[in-house]
C-alpha cells in the first residue's frame, strides 16, 4: 500500500513541474483554437467609439480570429456570361478566379470555373473575402450590391452564425450598418461576367493621388519608394504638390522616401474600398456603397496627405513600441509583456504572440528548438498588417530557461540566421518587417547565468520593498458603471491599480486600471455591461529606480451593475 502511495505521489509532483513549466512561459504548443490573445479576451468597441476611431465609418473591433483553420464549404457558383444582345447564360469557357482572403491579406487561391461553375470552394470561417476575375479578358460586373467595385466582397460563414442557415460566401456586413443590415446579407450563389477580346484593365488596380507637404507647403521632386510583401517595390515622384502611385487594392505598402532633405514616419499605406459598409438614399430607396480610400493601415484612419518631416523628427518617430497582449509573471508578482517591439509608432496595431510547431530544415532537424509567431493586426478590420523594410527591434522572454545557440527566421523552408543577445531569461534581435514569419530559437547546452541583482538605493540605504497593500472598502453600483473606494495607503505609495473581470478567477474579460497619486480613494469604473456581475480587486504600487514594485491584490468584492 505505501509503493502505492508513493507512486501516485510521484505522478502528482510530475503533472504539477509539468503545469508549472507550461505556464511559465509559452505554451509548448499552441492549440488549434489559438488566436494569440490572451484567455477571455474581448474587444473593447465602446472606448474605441469614444477615442473617434471609428470616423470614416470602420467597423471597430469585429473580431475574427486571423488564424483560423475551420473552413466553411462554400456552395457551387454559377458562372454567367453576359452580353449586349443575349440574356445571361452559363459560361462554357475555363475562367481563372482570384480568392483574396483580405483577413490575412494574401491570395489564397486561384480557381477555375468549369464549365460554368465555380465548385469545391472552401473559405476560412469568419474571414473576409474578395472574388476578382483573374482574367483580363473577363470583368464581374455586380448586380448583389449596386455601385461596387468589379469584386465580390462576401463573408465565409457557417450554419448558425450571423442568423444564417447554410455554409456558404454571404455578402460582407458589419454590426454598425443597424437593422436594415440584415437584408444584405445574401449567399453569393451566382456571379455575371462581361467579356471583352482587348481585355479589361485590372478591377484590384487604384491611382492613389494625394498632395505631399512639408510645414504645410507644397513638396515637389521628392522620392518615394513603396514596398510591400508581394510585389516589385513601387517607385514615384512627387510633382506639383502631389504624389500619384498605381496601387492594388487591400496591399500594404510601406512608405520610405528617398531624400536627403526629408524623412517620413514608418506607415502602411493601404486601399480600402467601403464595400462592407452600405447605404441607402432614403428618397430613392437605392442602395449604394461608399468608394475606394486610402487609408494609414497601422491605424486605420483615412489618409488624405503625406506630411514629410525633417531627418531627424523622422528619426525620433522610430522611438515607439508596441507589447504583446499576452503576459508573464516575472519573479516579484508584476505582469510583463511576453514580446516587446520598437522601432516604429505602433498606433493602435495589437501584436499577437503565438508558440508553434514548425517544420525545421534539415540542418537544424535534430535541435532542441522552440518557434514563435508574431503577427501585428490592424483591430478595427481585425486584418493583418504587413510593414516592409524597416528596423524593428524584438525583445521576448524565451519559452525554456537555456543557453540559445541561435536564433533563425524560417522564409521559405530554409532557416535564416539572425544575429541576437541573450540576458538571462530573455532574448532581443532584429527583424525588418512585420509580416509573419516563424522565428526560431534554438538551444544548447546549460542555463544561462542570472546577472547580480542591482539593489535601488535609498537616502539611508535601507533597500526600498514594495508598498504596502490596501484593501476595498466599498464597492457602489450605478447603471453601467460602478465606484471603487479604497482604504488610503501613502507611505511609499506612487498609485493604485484597480483590476476587475467577470469571473472569480480575473480571466474572463480581465482589465486594469491605473490610479496615479497616492492621496487618491475613490474611482469609477464606467461603460460596463448591464445587469453583470463583476469582480474588483486593488493593490498599491511605487515607482523607484525606474522600476514597478507592487503589493499583493486585495481580497476581491463582487457587484452586480445596474
Amino acid at each position: 500500500m505505501k509503493s502505492v502511495v508513493n507512486k501516485i505521489g510521484v505522478l502528482i509532483v510530475a503533472f504539477l513541474m509539468a503545469a508549472l513549466f507550461i505556464v511559465s512561459g509559452f505554451m509548448v504548443y499552441a492549440a488549434p483554437e489559438d488566436t494569440g490573445l490572451p484567455e477571455g479576451f474581448e474587444a473593447d468597441e465602446e472606448l474605441n467609439r469614444d477615442l473617434n476611431l471609428n470616423k470614416y465609418g470602420v467597423p471597430v473591433h469585429q473580431f475574427k480570429n486571423v488564424f483560423e483553420s475551420d473552413l466553411a464549404s462554400i456552395p457551387d457558383i454559377d458562372v454567367m456570361l453576359e452580353t449586349d444582345y443575349d440574356e445571361p447564360y452559363p459560361l462554357d469557357e475555363p475562367v481563372p478566379f482570384r480568392i483574396y482572403n483580405c483577413t490575412t491579406q494574401r491570395v489564397e487561391e486561384t480557381v477555375i470555373a468549369e464549365e460554368g461553375k465555380i465548385s469545391g470552394l472552401k473559405l476560412r470561417h469568419g474571414h473576409a473575402y474578395t472574388i476578382t476575375s483573374a482574367d483580363e479578358h473577363y470583368i464581374i460586373f455586380n448586380y448583389m450590391i449596386p455601385g461596387t467595385a468589379h469584386k465580390y466582397y462576401v463573408w465565409a460563414l457557417k450554419a448558425g452564425d450571423q442568423g444564417v442557415s447554410a455554409d456558404g460566401a454571404y455578402d460582407y456586413k458589419t454590426d454598425y450598418d443597424g437593422d436594415n443590415s440584415k437584408s444584405y446579407l445574401r449567399m453569393l450563389n451566382e456571379i455575371t461576367v462581361h467579356y471583352s477580346s482587348s481585355g479589361f484593365h485590372d478591377p484590384l488596380k487604384y491611382t492613389m493621388r494625394l498632395p505631399v507637404t512639408f510645414n504645410g507647403e507644397p513638396a515637389d521632386g521628392v522620392k518615394f519608394i513603396l514596398t510591400s510583401e508581394s510585389e516589385d517595390p513601387v517607385n514615384a515622384v512627387s510633382s506639383n504638390g502631389q504624389l500619384e502611385a498605381e496601387l492594388t487594392e487591400d496591399t500594404d505598402y510601406t512608405v520610405h522616401i528617398d531624400d536627403p532633405a526629408y524623412g517620413i514616419e514608418t506607415l502602411a499605406v493601404a486601399v480600402k474600398d467601403k464595400s462592407e459598409h452600405k447605404y441607402t438614399d432614403e428618397t430613392t430607396g437605392s442602395t449604394s456603397v461608399y468608394g475606394r480610400y486610402t487609408y494609414d493601415h497601422t491605424c486605420c484612419q483615412g489618409l488624405n496627405e503625406f506630411k514629410l518631416l525633417t531627418k531627424q523628427a523622422a528619426e525620433q518617430t522610430k522611438s515607439g513600441k508596441i507589447n504583446s497582449l499576452r503576459k508573464y509573471t516575472d519573479d516579484k508578482g508584476i505582469d510583463q509583456p511576453l514580446v516587446t517591439v520598437t522601432g516604429m509608432n505602433f498606433k493602435t496595431l495589437l501584436l499577437l504572440v503565438r508558440n508553434i510547431a514548425v517544420q525545421m530544415p534539415a540542418e537544424l532537424a535534430d535541435r532542441d528548438y522552440d518557434a514563435i509567431d508574431l503577427t501585428y493586426v490592424n483591430p478595427h478590420r481585425w486584418e493583418l498588417c504587413k510593414i516592409t523594410d524597416v528596423d524593428l527591434t524584438v525583445t521576448a522572454k524565451l519559452p525554456q530557461f537555456r543557453n540559445l545557440a541561435g536564433v533563425y527566421l524560417l522564409r521559405d523552408g530554409n532557416a535564416e540566421p539572425i544575429s541576437f543577445t541573450q540576458d538571462y531569461d530573455h532574448v532581443t534581435f532584429h527583424m525588418t518587417s512585420t509580416v509573419p514569419e516563424p522565428v526560431v530559437m534554438v538551444y544548447g547546452d546549460g542555463v544561462p547565468k542570472k546577472k547580480p541583482e542591482v539593489k535601488p538605493q535609498s537616502d539611508n540605504n535601507v533597500r526600498v520593498s514594495a508598498p504596502a497593500g490596501t484593501k476595498i472598502t466599498k464597492l457602489t453600483k450605478g447603471k453601467k458603471k460602478l465606484t471603487v473606494t479604497w482604504k488610503k495607503q501613502t507611505k511609499g505609495t506612487t498609485g493604485y491599480k484597480i483590476q476587475y473581470s467577470t469571473s472569480k478567477n480575473f480571466k474572463k474579460g480581465c482589465k486594469t486600471i491605473t490610479v496615479k497619486g497616492a492621496g487618491k480613494t475613490k474611482y469609477t469604473i464606467k461603460k460596463l455591461k448591464s445587469k453583470k456581475k463583476y469582480y474588483v480587486r486593488i493593490r498599491t504600487y511605487r515607482i523607484y529606480g525606474g522600476k514597478t514594485l507592487a503589493s499583493r491584490w486585495s481580497a476581491a468584492k463582487a457587484v452586480k451593475v445596474k
